[in-house]
């Protein structure tokens, strides 16, 4: 079968699953995620080997990576189950009108190559798209078919033993452009996620909005995540903040999407003693193999040509072989910063960039002229607020997360968590790619006008069956109406 047919029978299987699935119970969609941790449970071994040899992630990482896969999946389906998030509100004044949400329907999520469990074939979109009450079709990452295969497999039995539509979830391996525009632009697709690079997300996106009906794109498309240091962090903490940040840009050698990837202090002679810190601290860290050979690739003309410009100084060099690498740190000065918009760029990989003012309105400049990012940190002390309060502001327009004292990698799952960032971070701000508010991504409002009772929703049933918080004639209650 050709693959526009391929293309074609996944979509159409997918819109028939669909409209069964978005009627099953929270209850149901519960048992599915629970069935589905027990699947990937019973191959734990064998995905993680399979994942190590393909991805050149080692096992500690990878075992991490796979219990936080299952914890999506029972933390969303919990909180499906739970209902609260769906906001079920109520007015019965002058007209009735309830309102809740619906899913979208046949969800496509590409997977990531750097998260071959957490942000693919079994990861978070496919688990939050499924407690919505969507059907998924996964575009599974060249870097890791093997894995992908195998991961699902495990869904496709977690589906057939709950006695699901055998179609609520399926995988397809495209490997050409056009194929990939294909799917995007299938009129039975309703919405698309993506974790990867800006040009990827950027071209899904348009994709997208050719279309005659567009639709929603979630893509999470990287981030520098700067991290602003101020002097009075460092009088006691130089070592502690340096080994921190050591360790949060080389994890998996510095192929997280939060890995800090610029470092923007005052100069002087703090600042001098912290970088040579983090020099030492990075230049002790081991050689690594990144997750594949365009990746590597990547990291060594992206580090090169920050090398080969004027007003970059280097700090640290990679001195690996040509299989591994070794972190590469560079400094510049806040004006050539600002003046020169390529040091703005992410390398993907174990590398920093030190911005170093002169004062704090160069660091203020610096904060301004970043665009959209999905964290932004600041190290500072209680006695430097009067500094932090400009700059914190400033924060608050360019990211998702704000932090202090702390590094953005080691993203929680949780509901308090935003996983996100203005534009070119993700393609919508509003929405989290972590967490049970994930799923919004994949629902929409409707609202029921002079509904009879027996046609409602259970959450906006007048004995409120389900037990609910919900938003009633602008009070928030339990109580039956």
């Amino acid at each position: 079968m050709h693959t526009e047919a391929i293309i074609n029978s996944t979509m159409e299987q997918s819109l028939s699953a669909f409209q069964q699935y978005k009627n099953v119970s929270f209850e149901k969609r519960a048992e599915l995620a629970n069935e589905i941790i027990k699947q990937l449970q019973n191959i734990q071994s064998e995905l993680i080997d399979i994942a190590s040899a393909e991805t050149n992630l080692n096992h500690k990482r990878l075992e991490t990576e796979f219990e936080r896969t299952l914890l999506q999946f029972k933390q969303y389906s919990n909180a499906y189950k739970n209902g609260n998030w769906l906001l079920p509100t109520i007015y019965t004044g002058k007209k009735d009108i309830r309102k809740t949400f619906v899913p979208l329907g046949p969800v496509v999520v590409y997977g990531a190559s750097n998260f071959p469990f957490a942000y693919s074939t079994p990861g978070g979109d496919v688990a939050s798209a499924l407690a919505a009450g969507c059907s998924v079709v996964v575009k599974a990452h060249s870097a890791h078919l093997k894995t992908a295969a195998l991961a699902a497999k495990a869904i496709e039995q977690a589906v057939l033993n709950c006695h699901l539509h055998p179609h609520v979830f399926q995988q397809l391996e495209l490997t050409d452009h056009s194929h990939g525009k294909m799917l995007i632009q299938h009129p039975h697709t309703t919405a698309v996620s993506f974790t990867g690079s800006l040009r990827g997300g950027k071209q899904l996106y348009d994709w997208a909005n050719e279309r005659k009906h567009p639709i929603p794109v979630f893509a999470e498309m990287g981030s520098v995540n700067p991290v602003f240091i101020l002097n009075e962090a460092l009088h006691d903490n130089t070592d502690s903040i340096a080994a921190k940040l050591t360790t949060s840009i080389t994890n998996s050698a510095g192929q997280f999407c939060t890995k800090p990837g610029i470092l923007i202090g005052l100069k002087g002679e703090l600042w001098s003693t912290f970088a040579h810190t983090l020099r030492t601290h990075l230049a002790n860290q081991p050689p690594s193999l990144l997750l594949h050979q365009g990746i590597h690739e990547n990291f060594i003309k992206g580090t090169n040509d920050f090398a080969q410009l004027t007003e970059t100084h280097t700090l640290l060099s990679d001195s690996s072989n040509k299989d591994q690498v070794k972190p590469v740190l560079m400094e510049v000065t806040a004006t050539s910063f600002l003046l020169n918009k390529s040091l703005h760029e992410e390398v993907f990989g174990p590398f920093a960039l030190l911005v170093t003012c002169n004062n704090i309105a160069d660091m203020l400049n610096v904060a301004k002229s970043f665009t959209g990012q999905l964290t932004a940190c600041l190290m500072t002390s209680e006695q430097e607020c009067r500094y932090a309060t400009e700059l914190l502001n400033i924060m608050q327009t360019l990211c998702g997360r704000i932090i202090i004292n702390d590094v953005p990698t080691g993203v929680e799952v949780d509901a308090a968590m935003h996983h996100g960032g203005p534009y070119p971070a993700t393609t919508d701000s509003r929405f989290t790619a972590v967490g049970p508010h994930s799923m919004l991504r994949f629902v929409r409002p409707l609202a029921f006008q002079n509904f009879p009772a027996s046609l409602l929703p259970d959450e906006l049933k007048d004995d409120n069956p389900l037990q609910l918080w919900r938003y009633v004639n602008g009070g928030i209650t339990k109580n039956p109406i």
